[in-house]
């Protein structure tokens, strides 16, 4: 899925990557691909380093991709979170002329692994600029639903399973959008069919719900009005510990974002252009949109008010914390 993986693997290693976005698997993987194609397995305990920037200055790493390999041909040094490249304020005081010294004339012998750790470096920074100009950068930011769909797509037939349409769709919402974990549930679902189909129904027996899934799930049922189901959900979580000030502000969330989007339907915006503004996964803008169609924005607003009532209450100490969830799905549902 990412191009420049097929050259690593050939062994046609650029002198220096540049890995922008926050996408934990695609990141993690690049850098295992990397290693493990650039280095033999009793290379990479002498030859390969990873340098977390916040606690080490950059003049002492790039040392390191300057020295001599200790035992073979080649080496990986990785740069872990350069916020001196980015907006984020530097806690260590970074010598950056060697670091500018070596973009511009990097060893042949070490393959230098920069990840920024966000999505975009500081353009008004000379250096970064140079940097994305001399590096291969790599993109590891999340993907949209499309792009999502084709990783599922991919990884399922490596793992030679087929699957329903509705059971990946489920599995998107139930990983909330998060990548490298629907990979991993991905891979648990398909040792359990064993080159079988699958089924949303699987997906929703075996995959973990986190918090956020179970209050979307919760707030699904109280905009359709199942007060019952509603109720069991929250009723779910208390017996598992879930703090109810954590879960209604959750709820204040879901309901914010459904605020919004009915407010950027009426305006005409597109799901993607309302994903872009409110900076939430695109997938997500989609399902609140269709949360909302057949709501009107009055009843959302006095959700928010209810909400906003029972969180002061909470946090002021007024009545008992677990009734304050379900006294909102009592009165909004009334």
């Amino acid at each position: 899925m990412i191009k420049e993986w097929q050259a690593i693997e050939r062994g046609e290693f650029a002198p220096i990557y540049l890995i922008t976005g926050t996408e934990s698997y695609i990141i993690q993987e690049t850098i295992k691909r990397i290693e493990m194609a650039a280095l033999a397995d009793d290379e990479a305990e002498f030859n390969y380093a990873n340098f977390d920037l916040t606690e080490v200055p950059v003049e002492q790493a790039i040392a390191e991709a300057e020295s001599v390999p200790f035992w073979g041909e080649r080496k990986v040094v990785v740069l872990q979170r350069p916020t001196f490249l980015t907006t984020e304020k530097s806690k260590l005081e970074h010598q950056t002329d060697s670091f500018a010294h070596y973009i511009e004339q990097p060893v042949p012998f070490t393959v230098l692994v920069i990840v920024a750790g966000v999505n975009k470096l500081d353009a008004r920074k000379k250096i970064s600029k140079a940097l994305q100009e001399q590096a291969v950068v790599i993109d590891a930011s999340a993907p949209n639903e499309q792009g999502m769909q084709r990783w599922l797509t991919a990884h399922a037939q490596q793992l030679g399973m087929d699957y329903e349409p509705a059971a990946m769709d489920e599995l998107l919402v139930l990983t909330n959008f998060q990548l490298s974990v629907a990979l991993k549930e991905l891979e648990k679902i398909a040792l359990y069919v064993a080159g079988g189909v699958m089924t949303k129904a699987i997906v929703v027996d075996m995959v973990v719900r986190s918090l956020e899934q179970n209050v979307f799930q919760l707030t699904e049922k109280v905009v359709n009005k199942q007060t019952g189901e509603a109720l069991q959900i929250y009723r779910d979580l208390i017996k598992q510990k879930e703090e109810p000030i954590k879960i209604l502000a959750l709820l204040i969330s879901q309901f914010r974002l459904m605020n919004q989007v009915k407010i950027m339907k009426r305006k005409g915006y597109s799901d993607p252009e309302m994903a872009r503004t409110l900076k939430v996964h695109p997938y997500r803008a989609k399902l609140a949109a269709q949360s909302v169609r057949h709501i009107e924005l009055a009843p959302l607003q006095t959700a928010m008010a209810l909400l906003a009532k029972a969180d002061f209450e909470l946090k002021t100490g007024r009545g008992l914390p677990v009734q304050k969830v379900e006294w909102f799905i009592f009165h909004w549902n009334a």
